[in-house]
């Protein structure tokens, strides 16, 4: 028992920071473009781990985390940097979003989308940044939400490493 103690402290028991997202950037504390190292640091280990192509999923009870392997764009051959989120999901229903999060109905994120939301869509954006590298969007299931997410486009890399946006950070 006192093993699993110092485990978790060292660490670090999963936050459960409510209500914390921060749009096109983090939910609970973890952000795009953290690190494997920093997503345990803030929620602990992962309960599952599956793959996703050449990617990795980590899951949780309410969330799951979407790893890739970053590298530099123009580099042959690809040799990986280090592994960024590039995904953050959450089943959370205190994790909102302008009001919003799972649980919401669809009027109520048609109300708060920067871009409407159709009537049978599966998914909706809430808010994206400029150039649309960077969203934040919740799933349907009928006409409630069941999920919230914060990612990265395909198109988002343009060579240079990227940090967390600071407002993700406790500390």
């Amino acid at each position: 028992m006192v093993r699993v103690l110092v485990l978790l402290v060292i660490l670090g028991v999963p936050g459960s920071a409510i209500g914390s997202v921060v749009p096109n950037a983090c939910i609970a504390g973890v952000g795009l473009w953290d690190s494997r190292e920093r997503v345990a640091r803030e929620w602990g280990l992962p309960t599952s781990i599956s793959q996703d192509g050449p990617d990795t999923l980590w899951h949780y009870p309410k969330a799951s985390v979407l790893l890739y392997r970053w590298y530099k764009p123009w580099q042959t051959p690809r040799k990986p940097i280090r592994w960024i989120v590039l995904v953050i999901t959450t089943t959370d229903p205190h994790e909102r979003f302008k009001g919003i999060g799972v649980g919401s109905w669809r009027s109520e994120v048609r109300a708060a989308s920067d871009r409407g939301c159709g009537d049978k869509a599966n998914y909706c954006t809430l808010a994206s940044d400029r150039t649309e590298s960077h969203s934040t969007d919740v799933s349907f299931k009928g006409n409630r939400v069941v999920e919230l997410s914060v990612s990265l486009s395909s198109d988002f890399d343009d060579g240079a490493i990227q940090y967390a946006d600071k407002r993700c950070r406790a500390d």
